[in-house]
């Protein structure tokens, strides 16, 4: 009766410790799935600022010039973020119990990069149409 009550414990503890790993595993392929989507689009931030500032050097109104201004700042900042996260992020080991921490802050980053993206190109998008 001990012995399958210990076995049990085991089986419970390993299943339980291996757990861990797997989640962490789940939460990284996330990250670089969102990192994966907002780097795709890193050309595009660039060739839509190169067109912002020539826009910006051929206008004439001060109101849309600073909303070029702005748009093109954004830009700027999407492209800087992405690259600023790439160059801070470190795959964590995943069985560590420092892991589940450090992968949620940096989800909440690369989420943060990847709204910049898509919004600085919406509004660049926008402002050209015009």
């Amino acid at each position: 009766m001990i012995t399958r009550f210990l076995y049990l414990i085991i089986l419970v503890l390993f299943f339980a410790c291996n757990e861990t790993p797997n989640k962490n595993k789940v939460l990284d392929d996330k990250i670089m799935q969102i990192h994966d989507e907002a780097m795709a689009k890193s050309s595009l931030v660039l060739s839509l600022k190169k067109e912002i500032n020539n826009k910006i050097d051929s206008t004439e109104n001060g109101a849309f010039k600073d909303s070029l201004l702005a748009i093109s700042s954004k830009l700027y900042k999407a492209d800087r973020s992405m690259l600023d996260w790439m160059h801070g992020y470190k795959t964590p080991n995943l069985k560590a119990d420092s892991a589940k921490n450090y992968l949620t802050i940096q989800l909440a980053e690369i989420n943060k990069v990847h709204r910049l993206t898509f919004e600085s190109i919406k509004e660049a998008k926008n402002i050209l149409k015009k």
